[in-house]
This record gives structure tokens, C-alpha cells and sequence, in this order.
């Protein structure tokens, strides 16, 4: 169970990190508001990269969990 809970903190951030990109690249007045949206669209995709081994790795657990 404490694997399952463990993938929650890092989708969360990652949902909160691709928000940010886009509101970043479209709705930031900021001449530089790319740089900011790519930069936190690169930290969302690390986040969400994060994500995706967890659940892989909880995925593999639970195949490999003999059946009663």
C-alpha cells in the first residue's frame, strides 16, 4: 500500500507542472514567458517520467504477487 501512496506526490506535482507550462506559455505577459514555459515544461516532464517508473515498478510487483 505504501507504494501505491508514494506514486501520488510525484503525479500531483507533475499535474501542477504541465498547469504551470501552459499557463506560462499562454497566458504570461513576460517577453521571456517561453524560457519560463519550457523550463517548467521540463521539470513536469521529469516529474512525469518519475511518475511513470513508480508505477512501472508497482505494475511488475503485482504480476510477479503469487494468486491465492
Amino acid at each position: 500500500m505504501q507504494e501505491i501512496q508514494s506514486t501520488f506526490f510525484p503525479a500531483l506535482v507533475a499535474l501542477g507542472c504541465w498547469g504551470m507550462a501552459f499557463s506560462f506559455f499562454f497566458f504570461y505577459a513576460d517577453p521571456n514567458h517561453n524560457l519560463y514555459g519550457g523550463m517548467a515544461a521540463l521539470m513536469a516532464l521529469l516529474w512525469t517520467i518519475s511518475f511513470a517508473l513508480r508505477l512501472r515498478k508497482i505494475m511488475q510487483a503485482r504480476q510477479q504477487r503469487p494468486r491465492a
